[in-house]
């Protein structure tokens, strides 16, 4: 029997993990159907990743899951949930059941952020965030105006070649949770690996990444961030993420550099 037991375990050990894979892969697929659902309804925009409105009466903060609530299956947000720094209505669908990381002080988990855009200039063109190779759509911003929904985001339109434009990434952390603005983006695949071991990725040593054309890109290579200073590094991890195994489009995933 002990025999047994030890053949079994591995193989059963082996079905669950295929089995959170396959929740992971199909969590993705959803928020890019709901991506779809915001841009018929917003004129073809992208959601931006987090805006705070900063007042004498208080502060607000709305994170693009806020924005996406009713897209991906939930019930439609009041001004003052939306406005809250911690999801009131958290969903299943933000977290990777790979992601067992505790959040700070409780809060639902959020592993999918979209890529991100860095803005140099808030008063004028948004800068496209190509922090190592990830070319975003989503910008952050605090402010005491109105949230501003072109310059923080990017239109369907600016996007020629959609099947090479990653979307939303895994990027698991303890201050990233639903509803917050705090790591409401990704700007590389260094990025990601803040909160991991060196090498390693809520899949062992592979990474989830959601395109604009909706298909999804499983079992991508992890990059090692390389030290400070080390050009010869960050060759190689660029030349690492370029040698990926990708399900449906084999050699598209670097995005555009705009």
């Amino acid at each position: 029997m002990a025999i047994l037991i030890g053949i079994l375990m591995p193989i059963l050990a082996s079905a669950r993990r295929s089995a959170r894979m396959a929740t992971c892969a199909s969590n993705m697929r959803q928020i890019g159907h709901a991506l779809e659902l915001y841009q018929i309804e917003n004129r073809q925009i992208y959601p931006y990743a987090a805006f705070q409105s900063v007042t004498s009466a208080g502060n607000s903060e709305i994170a693009f899951d806020d924005l996406l609530h009713r897209q991906v299956g939930g019930a439609i947000l009041s001004a003052g949930e939306m406005a809250a720094g911690v999801s009131s209505r958290p969903m299943r669908i933000w977290q990777c059941p790979e992601d067992d990381r505790e959040r700070w002080f409780g809060n639902p988990p959020r592993t999918y952020v979209p890529t991100s855009t860095r803005l140099w200039n808030l008063g004028g063109v948004p800068q496209p965030g190509v922090t190592r190779l990830f070319t975003g759509f989503a910008g952050s911003e605090a402010s005491n105006g109105p949230a501003p929904l072109f310059r923080l985001s990017t239109k369907t339109s600016e996007i020629h070649r959609a099947s090479e434009f990653i979307t939303f990434v895994e990027f698991p952390g303890a201050s990233n949770w639903q509803g917050s603005g705090l790591r409401s983006s990704c700007s590389g695949p260094d990025m990601q690996a803040w909160f991991m071991p060196r090498g390693r990725t809520l899949h062992r040593t592979r990474w989830n990444y959601l395109f604009a054309d909706a298909h999804l890109s499983a079992g991508v290579d992890a990059v090692v961030a390389p030290r400070a200073g080390a050009a010869a590094g960050r060759h190689a991890a660029v030349h690492r993420f370029r040698r990926v195994r990708c399900g449906q489009r084999p050699g598209g995933v670097v995005p555009r550099r705009r």
